[in-house]
């Protein structure tokens, strides 16, 4: 019998135990605050929310650390801002990843 067979028969015919109502989605406090690209969540036209896009992220993270090259920046204070190897940041720059 598995766990879930022994719960039902052991609470057949009372109703189900209470939960705590700060563990029920609907007791949750939710702070639509949007992006950027739209001022709320649920009105966003984008199919994948832009936090959730890696792809998305990447792009980003490349054109900030390409950006910070260009500015001058060296390769060494670049991977410690980003937290990324040194070789990472070569790569990035070199255009070896796409």
């Amino acid at each position: 019998m598995t766990l879930q067979q022994q719960f039902y028969q052991s609470h057949a015919g009372t109703a189900l135990p209470i939960v705590r109502s700060d563990s029920l989605p609907e007791g949750t406090v939710y702070h639509d605050k949007g992006c950027s690209i739209s001022p709320s969540c649920l009105e966003c036209p984008l199919a994948v929310c832009r936090y959730d896009d890696r792809e998305l992220r990447r792009r980003n993270l490349h054109r900030k650390i390409q950006e910070m090259r260009a500015a001058k920046f060296s390769v060494a204070s670049v991977a410690q801002h980003f937290g990324l190897s040194i070789r990472t940041i070569y790569r990035v720059t070199q255009g070896g990843q796409k």
